[in-house]
């Protein structure tokens, strides 16, 4: 590393930065600043959305540390993943109950990066609804500070905030907080802020069936059937069957999409189901690629049904987020994957991949965290737009 440049780094990695004096004789030519990329985030209540800090630099970069500074009654802090040249990651340093990252890298040798580059890609989740735009802030004045680092000086410029906004031509439901106390348990005893969401309403009846509406779907008490057994008290809701047959022409993965649920209802058609490999005598199959093969049938005998991706298929054995298993709790495929491209706030025609089941709707998002990629769709929240009178109380 250049001379200079290592007092200022072993610097970042203590609490309160005291920022060392200059070793060189003269400062680097250049100023730096510090943005978002983008710049503001359209998004919905529930959104998870993901922007770069990108760093401007006329000089040859050989460390940063950056504060960011976010309101976490209406921001929920998801990830930070190292981006760009700055390889030699030194402190990642989250509080989300006080709203702040302190993050910190630099470059141990071979080439310092100048220019315009990214140093890291932040994701949040917008959960509540402000009353108007919210900034996420780089702080240059506190404890620990923003500092750009080249030949020992901090030639940090400016530092540039990201705007968040709620889309006002969304269909949008507000959350309700809180569960209703006959759901409220499985709520708590499940993953349910990541399978379900947050609640759009309290208790109603559907059809003579308890149940709860949430962003991802909605959950029932089918207790009342004494054929049941108890572990099987409680099932996510056939809301793709409704919203497919009821040709809603709601976009899915995003804020607009080339696949709506309309679409789906062609794709759905008995003559869409593929027939099952040669030998299949029932349940699933397993194909090389890690593909499987399901049967469109209530107890899974031979019969023409689809393949599920590898990826998807991975997920929904998940123990974790579906004890009761995938086909108690997400259902048959109902669709092959589909490729669909969709715009989810600033960022347009993102590609993803959608695969239906009675249950759900799967996204497989790359451009998202890793542990958000494949996520549920929002069935309820458009399940709530197109049907609102189904909503519960």
């Amino acid at each position: 590393m250049r001379r200079g440049a290592i007092p200022l780094l072993a610097a970042m990695l203590v609490v309160v930065v005291v920022f060392p004096a200059p070793v060189v004789a003269a400062p680097p030519v250049g100023t730096a600043d510090v943005h978002f990329r983008p710049a503001s985030v359209t998004t919905a209540v529930g959104g998870l959305f993901s922007v770069e800090v990108v760093i401007e630099a006329a000089a040859e970069v050989e460390g940063a540390q950056v504060v960011i500074a976010y309101d976490p009654a209406y921001l929920e802090f998801v990830s930070a993943q190292p981006t760009g040249p700055l390889t030699h990651h030194l402190s990642s340093e989250p509080d989300a109950a006080a709203g702040r990252l302190f993050y910190a890298a630099g470059v141990l040798g071979g080439r310092f990066p100048s220019g315009s580059f990214p140093l890291l890609r932040l994701a949040f989740r917008l959960k509540a609804a402000p009353t108007g735009p919210l900034a996420v802030l780089i702080p240059r004045e506190s404890l620990q500070r923003t500092i750009i680092a080249a030949a020992g000086t901090n030639v940090l410029h400016e530092t540039r905030s990201l705007t968040v906004t709620v889309d006002p031509t969304q269909c949008r439901v507000f959350p309700v907080e809180g569960t209703a106390s006959l759901f409220e348990r499985f709520y708590t005893e499940h993953d349910s802020l990541r399978l379900l969401g947050h609640p759009l309403g309290s208790a109603g009846v559907w059809n003579g069936v308890p149940f709860q509406l949430f962003e991802k779907g909605r959950l029932e008490d089918h207790s009342a059937n004494a054929a049941l057994p108890p572990e099987r008290r409680f099932q996510y809701g056939l809301l793709v069957d409704e919203l497919m047959q009821a040709g809603v022409p709601l976009p899915i993965g995003g804020d607009a999409s080339t696949l709506t649920y309309a679409d789906l209802r062609a794709w759905a058609a008995p003559e869409e189901r593929i027939a099952p490999p040669a030998g299949f005598t029932g349940l699933t199959a397993l194909f090389p690629d890690g593909s499987v093969f399901i049967p469109f049938t209530a107890d899974l005998s031979p019969a023409p049904g689809h393949v599920v991706a590898p990826w998807f298929w991975e997920y929904i054995n998940r123990q974790d987020l579906f004890p009761d298993g995938w086909l108690h709790d997400v259902g048959l495929p109902i669709t092959e994957p589909l490729e669909a491209l969709v715009d989810k706030g600033q960022a347009k025609g993102r590609r993803i991949i959608i695969q239906a089941f009675q249950r759900t709707i799967l996204t497989d998002d790359p451009i998202n965290p890793p542990q958000w990629r494949i996520e549920r769709a929002n069935v309820g929240a458009d399940y709530a737009c197109a049907f609102p009178e189904r909503r519960g109380g």
